[in-house]
Formats: C-alpha cells, sequence, structure tokens
C-alpha cells in the first residue's frame, strides 16, 4: 500500500495521486484529532476519546478487520469511516492487471518445472489474479461504500474534502465556545468591610 508497485509507462501521475489521497486522510485525521483536543477539558479525556475514535474507525476499515467479520452493530460505522472510502481508490492501482503483470517477476514461483526427456524446463509462472483479492475483501467499485458507481475515486476525493472541512468547521465552534469561556468576564466580588 505505499504506491510503489503502481507501474504506469506514460508518467508518474499513481505516486503524486496516491500522495495526494494519502495528504487528503491525513488531514482529515488531524483534524478529528484537533476536535478532540479542543472537545474536552483534559488531556487525558480528550487522548482517550481521539483513540477510541479512531481505534473505531480503522477497525472497520478493512485492514485489521476483514469486512465479513465486522459486526452488524458496527457495520454503520462503515459509511463514516475515511479509511474505507480510500481503501478502494488505492488498491484500484496496486491490484491492476498492469501492475500485477509487472511484479510477477518479483514473485517467487515453486513447482513450474516441467520434464521433457531428462531436461527440466523452468515455466514462467502466470501473473497473479488480482481481482479475486478485491472480491474477497469487498474492494470492488461495486462494493464502494460512499458511492458503488465506476466514479467512486471521484466521490471520495469529494468526501475526504468535504469531510475534513465540516470537522474544521465544528473544531472551531468548538474552540470559539472555548474561548469565549475563557476570556469572559468575571464579576469582580466586592470586599466587604470586616467587623
Amino acid at each position: 500500500m505505499a504506491g510503489l508497485y503502481t507501474y504506469s509507462t506514460s508518467s508518474d501521475t499513481g505516486i503524486y495521486l496516491y500522495m495526494g489521497y494519502m495528504l487528503l486522510y491525513l488531514t482529515v485525521i488531524q483534524t478529528l484529532a484537533i476536535f478532540c483536543a479542543h472537545l474536552m477539558p483534559s488531556k487525558v479525556g480528550s487522548t482517550i476519546l481521539n483513540t477510541l475514535i479512531s481505534l473505531g474507525l480503522t477497525a472497520v476499515g478493512g485492514y485489521s478487520i476483514h469486512p465479513k467479520n465486522v459486526s452488524k452493530i458496527w457495520s454503520w460505522s462503515e459509511l463514516i469511516s475515511p479509511e474505507k472510502w480510500l481503501l478502494p481508490v488505492l488498491v484500484q492501482d496496486e491490484y491492476s492487471a498492469e501492475t500485477l503483470a509487472n511484479s510477477a517477476g518479483l514473485q517467487l514461483c515453486r513447482n513450474k518445472q516441467v520434464q521433457h526427456q531428462e531436461i527440466i524446463v523452468q515455466q514462467p509462472c502466470p501473473p497473479p489474479n488480482g481481482t479475486q483479492v478485491l472480491v474477497d475483501f469487498q474492494l470492488l467499485p461495486q462494493d464502494h461504500k460512499l458511492d458503488p458507481t465506476y466514479t467512486y475515486d471521484q466521490t471520495t476525493t469529494v468526501a475526504l474534502v468535504l469531510a475534513s472541512i465540516v470537522v474544521f468547521f465544528v473544531t472551531f465552534f468548538v474552540f470559539a465556545c472555548n474561548c469565549r469561556n475563557m476570556f469572559c468576564k468575571k464579576p469582580k466580588k466586592a470586599f466587604r468591610d470586616r467587623l
């Protein structure tokens, strides 16, 4: 998932798209962490809240828990997980036919020797099938959570930008409320003459 095997004979746009998507994803995660920091009054509370939210969104993303093993109770959180939005977009190039054919030479192929009349001939390995991997992990375009059409990469980009903007404005609202409470003048206590 590092974008290193996205072979392209014409240009290097694959790695730039990969970096752009990852920057959008990290912007959403950073804005969510800043939101948690301003929402809770203590560092420990905001750290715990941010950890729980991040773990919850990451668990349903598809890396740590297989999509078929996600409970029905938690399946709704796949709709709000930025990782689940982004994963099909990133793997579409990783498991393309061109990429798998180019990386087939890097894989170790065993038991492909054929014996012809006392001569052992090494057969080339067939290119692996990337579609089966995408089907198994529910990463085909028709399985995308936000947009099950073939324009899901554009929908994912818009969703990541909108999520970042919405979380930023909610964070700004919470920050403004905290600042108003902090700078609000407190009534001075009058000193009464002691008897």
